[in-house]
């Protein structure tokens, strides 16, 4: 066989099979200005391990880092590819979980094209998804880590030079008015006027005459010649919102300015304009022009380019990187400053993240700031929020917040060990019930050491599950007939009742 006939065939070989990869991205971290940081993990390079010491986190303005949270075990949580998918598989321990499974778990990629929740020992929730991560997470004036808002930045760079008109499309909230802002800041326009204007506000035959301007006595009040939005952006940037709105009579008009440059005020002469327009609208544009509402020579014009805004709950990254980003906004308004942020005390738990990531977030990241702004203000009378199913916010004492966690009592004695005073018995059982009993959340809440932790216990004679005698577990149970009742009655973790059952022999 000649070599000709061999070359075909070794260069077919020889092609690069496509890439598979993971991104990971930190949605909550006890130290919160590590969320939103991520890695890429290539298929190629096998069985991925995450745990405390690996993988590394970066984003554009950090160095690679592990998650070295003392309370996430070295024991890791395992991706392994599969020929569709990946299979992950938590450590059997408590509060590590697959989207809420903690067993072994079967993605194919198209599942993973969204993301699932990875918890790690119930304090590190990273969000997986297929594909390359980004690093970027506050650049051109938007906050996020997502793919979708990096490939937003990069629409941005893209069309920012140019002069061509813009439509941004996106649901109500999306964050519209900061992309228009964003290709204004990023163009060569950027020193010159940047206005806005509402077309969902303009009522009646106002359009014209605030678009586009009209001569003294042009009209029955028109004591004075006005310069309408147009003549005030010239040689800027004019974002006209809720394009949508745009009534008849006002589309041919805007279409003339669109081709040529050139307006009508209303009374005066013909005028031309350098103006760069950016429409924005969360319509059916698309629809309308086949419901003959909107002209369609208009459209296609206002459609050149397109930036599409996917809804916040599609972007998980970014839901997490925004609350951080709107607490620290809402905490300084109300005089507190960014400083507890990166702080020992809770504004930000993982359960209150939880909640945030489950929620729709119908009005997107408009919503989301109202929320972390009512926390706050919440927080301050050491309330716990809560999203609840009705997708309001709510009092929900179950799920810790902003404030740090629990009673008003806890808060106190956080305080008191500032100056140097011991808890008493009740704040130690009260640190222990509001947080599930877990200890090591329980001494930071109390800011003592671990081993002045089981003194004081042992002090104020508080049991342990390992202590629980068989008669008292028994008694409990038939009295709640519910593990869970029973752990709560005797003042111990679920888990850690379960493990002193097994040891004595009541439970498989």
């Amino acid at each position: 066989m000649s070599d000709e006939t061999l070359a075909p065939r070794m260069q077919r070989s020889s092609r690069k099979k496509s890439k598979r990869q993971l991104s990971l991205t930190l949605v909550y971290h006890p130290d919160t200005a590590r969320i939103g940081t991520s890695c890429t993990f290539d298929v190629a390079d096998g069985e991925l391990a995450v745990s405390r010491q690996t993988p590394r986190f970066s984003s554009e303005d950090s160095l690679p880092r592990e998650i070295g949270v003392a309370g996430v075990s070295r024991s890791p949580v395992l991706f392994e590819p599969t020929s569709r998918g990946w299979k992950i598989t938590p450590p059997p321990r408590p509060g590590y979980s697959v989207d809420g499974q903690t067993i072994a778990v079967t993605y194919t990629d198209a599942q993973l094209e969204r993301g699932v929740l990875v918890t790690l020992a119930g304090w590190v929730l990273i969000w997986v998804r297929t594909g390359p991560a980004t690093t970027q997470r506050d650049s051109l004036g938007l906050v996020g880590s997502s793919r979708a808002m990096g490939r937003i930045r990069d629409k941005i760079r893209q069309v920012a030079p140019s002069d061509v008109p813009v439509l941004i499309l996106g649901s109500s909230g999306a964050g519209k008015e900061l992309v228009a802002r964003a290709v204004h800041d990023a163009s060569r326009r950027a020193r010159q006027p940047y206005t806005t204007v509402n077309l969902a506000a303009v009522t009646g035959g106002a359009a014209v005459s605030q678009l586009f301007g009209h001569a003294r006595g042009a009209f029955t009040g028109a004591a004075g010649a006005h310069r309408g939005f147009f003549q005030q952006s010239d040689r800027g940037t004019l974002l006209i919102d809720e394009i949508g709105e745009v009534q008849d009579e006002v589309q041919p008009l805007l279409l003339r300015a669109l081709e040529s440059g050139e307006i009508q005020p209303l009374g005066g002469a013909t005028a031309h304009v350098d103006v760069r327009l950016i429409f924005s609208t969360d319509a059916n544009l698309e629809q309308m022009v086949e419901a003959g509402k909107f002209r369609k020579a208009l459209y296609y014009r206002m459609a050149q380019l397109v930036i599409r805004l996917p809804p916040l709950v599609d972007r998980p990254e970014d839901i997490a990187v925004q609350a951080v980003h709107f607490l620290g906004a809402a905490l300084e308004q109300h005089g507190v400053g960014r400083r507890p942020l990166s702080e020992d005390r809770l504004w930000l738990t993982p359960e209150f993240m939880d909640s945030l990531l489950a929620h729709p977030w119908p009005g997107n990241s408009r919503e989301l700031r109202a929320v972390m702004q009512r926390a706050v203000v919440q927080s301050a009378h050491l309330e716990q929020i809560g999203l609840d199913a009705g997708d309001t916010l709510r009092i929900a004492p179950s799920v810790p917040a902003l404030a740090p966690p629990a009673t008003t009592s806890v808060t106190e004695s956080t305080a008191s060990r500032a100056r140097g005073v011991e808890p008493t018995r009740d704040e130690l059982l009260a640190a222990l019930k509001a947080n599930d009993f877990q200890i090591g959340r329980a001494v930071k809440v109390l800011a003592i050491g671990r081993n002045r932790f089981y003194q004081l216990l042992k002090k104020y004679e508080v049991p342990t599950a390992k202590e629980l005698a068989e008669v008292d577990i028994v008694a409990a149970i038939e009295a709640t007939e519910t593990i869970a009742s029973a752990a709560e009655k005797l003042e111990v973790s679920e888990r850690g009742l379960v493990l002193r059952m097994r040891a004595l022999g009541l439970r498989e």
